[in-house]
Formats: C-alpha cells, sequence, structure tokens
C-alpha cells in the first residue's frame, strides 16, 4: 500500500525501500516468493491475485502434487534441489526426481535452481536425473536455458542463440547432462574464457605425484 501511494506521487523524492516495488506493480516485473509447503503455494498465488502482481515461486520438489494448482493459476516456478530425498518416508524412493516431469506434463513453466551458490555446479545433474525419471530431454535443456531466462524476464538477453543475445555459450564433449562429459570451451558474452581453476591446479599438482 505504501509503495501504490508512493508511485502516485509524481513529485515524489527517491525512496529505494518503496523504488524496488515500482516495476511489479507495473506488472513489468514478477514477485518473487518462497512457498516451502502446498498451503504456502495457495496462499502466495492468492496474495498475487489479491494485489494484481505477478508471482513466480520458488518450491520445493515435494510439492509437485501442487502442479494442476499451478498450471490453472498460470503461475511458473523455480524448482528447488531434486537431488534430495522425499519429505515423507512414505513416498516413492525418487518423488523428488520425477517432480520436474510432473511440471512438465502438467505445463507448467519451470526453472531448476541449486538452492544455493556453493552447488551451482550440480544444476545440469539435476536436469540429468529428472530426465531419468521422466523428464523430456529436451525440456530439461529447456528449463536450464530459454525457460530460466523467460522467468527471469532476461530472455531477450539471455537464452538461446540468437542475433541480437549476448554470446553466452559452451562447448562439451559428451551429453551436458551427464556427469563425466567434458567441458571444452566456456564463451561468456562472446569472450573465451580460460577453464583453468585452482581445482585444475590441484588436479594437475596431485597426478605430477604419481
Amino acid at each position: 500500500d505504501q509503495a501504490r501511494a508512493y508511485m502516485k506521487n509524481t513529485t515524489r523524492a527517491m525512496n529505494w525501500s518503496l523504488e524496488v516495488f515500482v516495476p511489479i506493480l507495473a506488472r513489468r516485473q514478477a514477485m518473487f516468493i518462497n512457498a516451502g509447503s502446498d498451503q504456502a503455494i495457495r496462499d502466495a498465488v492468492a496474495w498475487g491475485e489479491k494485489q494484481g502482481v505477478n508471482v513466480v515461486l520458488r518450491i520445493s520438489p515435494n510439492s509437485q502434487g501442487m502442479a494442476p494448482f499451478l498450471k490453472a493459476h498460470n503461475v511458473p516456478v523455480i524448482l528447488g534441489n531434486v537431488l534430495s530425498m522425499p519429505s515423507n518416508e512414505d513416498r516413492f524412493h525418487a518423488y523428488t526426481y520425477q517432480t520436474a516431469g510432473v511440471l512438465a506434463k502438467a505445463g507448467v513453466p519451470f526453472a531448476f535452481s541449486s538452492g544455493g551458490y556453493s552447488n551451482v555446479r550440480l544444476i545440469p545433474y539435476q536436469a540429468g536425473m529428472s530426465v531419468a525419471w521422466g523428464l523430456d530431454r529436451d525440456a530439461a535443456i529447456r528449463a536450464l536455458t530459454i525457460d530460466a531466462a523467460r522467468i527471469l524476464g532476461v530472455d531477450s538477453q539471455v537464452g538461446s542463440l540468437e542475433a541480437g543475445k549476448l554470446a553466452n555459450l559452451f562447448v562439451v564433449r559428451g551429453d551436458p547432462l551427464e556427469i563425466r562429459s567434458q567441458i571444452k570451451h566456456v564463451v561468456i558474452a562472446g569472450r573465451d574464457v580460460p577453464l583453468e581453476s585452482k581445482h585444475t591446479e590441484l588436479f594437475k599438482r596431485y597426478m605430477s605425484r604419481q
């Protein structure tokens, strides 16, 4: 309510605490909400509709039963780490691995997420595990690229190889969703980025001791 009043004031002084809500209330940007339970998902969607704002939900892979509800309300989601155990001990052991496939089958736009910066390297393998348990491989690639970009509202810049977009891409030997595949080149904004890191240096150091 404060942000709406702030928006209507044409002579307003900059208030950074309220300014961030302007594109959300103008529906130029979505409101991102963590929803850790089925009831939280219902409440978040109801709140977004009441406020007249677009919402994107970050949900647990244990909430796959909400797929029809999310589809009915046209809500995209960012899926939490699927490489986790089911929250209910009576559920099938691969329940979380199947969630991406269930969302895709229901027609819910989704993207994978790492759950934190320390596990970003595992995102391709979340997609790979989801493919092993029912997700279409092309849908998995889209969830890592163009669908993720659309959900974040940056698909005019990244997410696919098209004229006018940033030249972000990589070259891999093998399947990019397989952990044993080797990344040969990484290109960011058209620049070939060196692949050397402390991990590769440590590998060389310890392998030289043989």
